[in-house]
């Protein structure tokens, strides 16, 4: 390889994540049979990676500004305040959030 084709690096702070995942509990730190909770923090204009889940239903909270969910191609507006549901009629779901 070349000089010519190699391209400068980026810096890319730790507080300029284009989203950042946490995860609060999970059943068995809960004692819980089917309860997880985790949290997005995805600011204006961010997104996340494809997130994958299995097995599992998923109800996503929008506290705060506009956000949408990709789910198989489809796109959905995130309900301010209500709750989300993503029904996996399947074992598997593949989605991605993004705010606007």
């Amino acid at each position: 390889m070349s000089e010519a084709n190699v391209k400068p690096a980026r810096f890319f702070a730790a507080d300029s994540a284009a989203a950042t995942f946490r995860q609060r509990f999970t059943p068995a730190s809960a004692n819980l049979l089917f309860l997880s909770w985790g949290q997005f923090d995805v600011p204006a204009g961010g997104g996340t990676a494809e997130t994958f889940v299995a097995g599992q239903e998923i109800l996503l909270f929008l506290w705060k500004g506009a956000a949408q969910v990709h789910v198989a191609g489809d796109v959905y507006d995130l309900l301010r305040g209500g709750g989300n549901h993503i029904c996996t009629r399947c074992n598997r779901v593949i989605f991605t959030l993004s705010r606007k």
